[in-house]
C-alpha cells in the first residue's frame, strides 16, 4: 500500500448501489432492519413499474436515507439498494470505519451494483473559458481509436454512453464555484472491485478505484488546461506499473515545461 486513498485525493463516493437477486418483502425488510438497528438508516421501497414509493422502516434518529428498487426492468426481477449524494458518502464511512457484517446480505446473491467517485475543483481567478476545456477535451476523446465519444450540451461534458461501464462527465456545480468530475462505473468493471469491499479491505478497493479514476482522467481530458492541473499534481502519486510511471513522469513534465 502507498497510502492512496479517497481522503488523501479529495474523491467521494456519490452514489452507491447493490443488486440482490430476490424481491421478496421478508428479505428487504430483513436487510432494511439492520440498516436501522446499526446505523440508524431510514429505508423506503420504490417500485419503479408503478412510480409508488412507501415507508418501510423509520428511524428518529435518522442519520441518513435508503432505498430499495423493485420492478426495475423486465429483465432483471431482483432488487436494487441504493444510496446517494450525502446518504452515499455516509453510508461508505459507516462500512469503512464501524464495519458492515456482509453476510445480511448473503454475498452469493448480491453484487455491487454501481459507484459514482466524483473530485470537486474549486475555480480560480486565472481559469480560462470552460467551454474551451469541453472542446478540447473533447477533440482528444473523439480523435482516440476507442468506443467511447465525447458530447457537449446543457453545459455538461459526457464520456461515453450513459449505460457503459465507464461513464465520465464533468459539469458547473449548481454553487458556481466548483467544477464537478465524476466517473460511474459498472457492470463489468465495477466487478473487479467489489471483492475487497465485502472484504473488508477498503484500503486496498480505495486505492485500485483511485487508480483507476486517475488513469482515465489523465487519458480524456485537455491536460493543458488549468482545470486539469489538479489531474497532473495528483496523478504522481497514483501507483503504477515501473515503466508506466517512466513514462508518464516524461510526458508530464513534458507537458509542463
Amino acid at each position: 500500500m502507498n497510502g492512496i486513498s479517497f481522503d488523501s485525493e479529495d474523491l467521494k463516493v456519490d452514489y452507491l448501489s447493490f443488486n440482490l437477486r430476490f424481491n421478496s418483502i421478508e428479505g428487504i425488510k430483513e436487510i432494511a432492519d439492520f440498516l436501522a438497528n446499526t446505523f440508524d438508516c431510514r429505508s423506503t421501497l420504490y417500485d419503479q413499474s408503478s412510480k409508488k414509493r412507501h415507508l418501510l422502516v423509520e428511524n428518529n434518529r435518522c442519520r441518513y436515507s435508503a432505498e430499495f428498487v423493485v420492478n426495475l426492468n423486465k429483465h432483471w426481477r431482483g432488487t436494487t439498494l441504493r444510496f446517494k449524494g450525502k446518504d452515499a458518502q455516509w453510508f461508505y464511512k459507516d462500512v469503512k470505519y464501524r464495519k458492515l457484517d456482509w453476510s445480511v446480505f448473503d454475498l452469493e446473491y448480491t453484487n455491487l451494483g454501481r459507484i459514482d467517485l466524483c473530485y470537486d475543483r474549486r475555480l480560480k481567478q486565472g481559469d480560462k473559458d470552460l467551454n474551451l476545456f469541453f472542446e478540447n477535451s473533447s477533440k482528444r476523446i473523439n480523435n482516440k481509436k476507442d468506443n467511447r465519444r465525447a458530447k457537449i450540451g446543457n453545459n455538461i461534458l459526457r464520456v461515453g454512453k450513459r449505460s457503459s461501464s465507464n461513464f465520465f462527465r464533468v459539469y458547473l456545480k449548481p454553487n458556481g464555484r466548483e467544477l464537478r468530475f465524476e466517473i460511474e462505473l459498472k457492470k463489468t468493471v465495477v466487478k473487479k472491485f467489489q471483492h475487497y469491499l465485502f472484504s473488508d479491505q477498503t484500503e486496498v478497493f480505495e486505492e485500485l478505484l483511485t487508480t483507476h479514476f486517475y488513469h482515465q482522467a489523465i487519458q480524456l481530458f485537455d491536460l493543458k488546461s488549468s482545470y486539469s492541473d489538479w489531474i497532473l499534481a495528483n496523478f504522481r502519486r497514483v501507483r503504477t506499473p515501473p515503466i508506466g510511471e517512466v513514462l508518464i513522469n516524461y510526458f508530464i513534465n513534458k507537458l509542463s515545461n
